[in-house]
């Protein structure tokens, strides 16, 4: 290693692990019908100015990205829709090493956020600089792409200093991979370039933006969606291969669930009590990962495992599908589809009325 390798690698030690505040919570942006509250001007010209600044970041890079989220809906608008908090972005998995060269040239990092304290939510974040190969989101950990100085210590108080960074993966035969490792169309993926305020950027597909949308639990997930039905972009056909891709994640759900289930009920015996069958879950490894979210609803689950006094893996299938509510989940997702095909289609006729007078 070279004097100079040495220094660089040296510094980058030095701030391998930097402590901020938390984030703002984003509720608070949030008024009483669900909806985001107006952006000020002074708002206004920080999203403007932390478009700009995403498009010049990657300006004449040959990295695939694209912006994500519902910023997204507010560009194909052409107007906010709303306060948006943060900006986020899609990078190619198999493109992380070049990113990260690239980025530390633009003066920023790849880091994963944390909470300090686990059970706190309001607990300070530790930000840990990682290279390509660490860069993948986890249950505690989430990628962002960071703003730094020349010493490696990252810089507060800019228009983007924090990207959200969302990692896409793809399959054997290079379709993107979405919930339930379901293969998703690859034009989803592919970043559509727009001027905006003479920078160019990538914005997301618009049945991308849907799918993901379609996925939130956020009171303001629906009333985006709408706003995205109601921009135009959004076609029948591209309603048709989301709910398609859905029925997919649904069945591939199911087969997931019935594995686990048949997996540990060979383990169960009939005498066990919830905390031993509780133990049983948690030692699997698709269960440990997600345990300190998943506890409450395993131990209900468990619990009715053990009130049962057929333990048999067909009887524990009916157990957890029922008390889970596995399937009313998926029509919840059915119905939001149905929903959403409405207003698209609602928009489409408005349109041939328009055109027609």
């Amino acid at each position: 290693m070279t004097e100079e390798k040495k220094e660089e690698s040296e510094i980058r030690a030095k701030f391998a692990v930097q402590e901020r505040d938390p984030f703002d919570d984003f509720m608070e942006h949030i008024d009483q019908n669900d909806e985001r509250r107006p952006p000020t001007q002074e708002e206004k010209e920080r999203m403007d100015d932390s478009l700009i600044q995403l498009g010049k970041i990657f300006e004449g890079s040959d990295i695939n990205w694209h912006l994500d989220g519902a910023m997204n809906i507010s560009l194909m608008k052409g107007e906010y829709i709303g306060i948006h908090k943060d900006t986020d972005v899609s990078i190619e998995l198999d493109e992380l090493e070049k990113l990260d060269g690239y980025l530390e040239r633009k003066g920023y990092g790849l880091f994963l956020s944390y909470a300090k304290n686990l059970e706190d939510p309001h607990s300070k974040k530790i930000m840990k600089r990682v290279g390509a190969s660490n860069f993948k989101e986890t249950p505690t950990e989430h990628p962002m792409i960071v703003a730094i100085d020349e010493q490696g210590k990252i810089r507060e108080g800019g228009h983007l200093n924090f990207i959200d960074t969302h990692i896409v993966k793809r399959d054997e035969n290079g379709a993107p991979v979405g919930w339930g490792e379901v293969a998703l169309p690859k034009k989803w993926f592919e970043g559509q370039p727009i001027d905006f305020q003479g920078q160019e950027i990538n914005i997301s597909h618009p049945a991308k933006v849907a799918y993901f949308k379609l996925h939130g639990t956020r009171s303001y997930d629906r009333t985006d969606l709408k706003a995205l039905a109601e921009t135009g972009k959004l076609s029948t056909e591209d309603v048709d291969e989301i709910e398609e891709s859905f029925e997919k994640e649904f069945n591939s759900r199911k087969e997931g669930a019935e594995k686990l289930l048949n997996e540990v009920s060979d383990k169960i015996e009939p005498n066990m009590s919830a905390e031993q069958i509780f133990g049983i879950f948690a030692k699997e490894p698709m269960v440990a990962d997600k345990i300190q979210y998943i506890e409450e609803p395993l131990r209900k689950l468990t619990k009715a495992i053990e009130a049962s006094s057929d333990k048999s893996f067909e009887q524990i299938k009916k157990i957890a599908f029922e008390t889970l509510n596995i399937e009313e989940s998926f029509d919840d997702q059915r119905n939001k589809i149905s929903e959403l095909k409405q207003w698209v289609e609602d928009v489409v006729k408005l349109k041939e009325v328009r055109d027609n007078i």
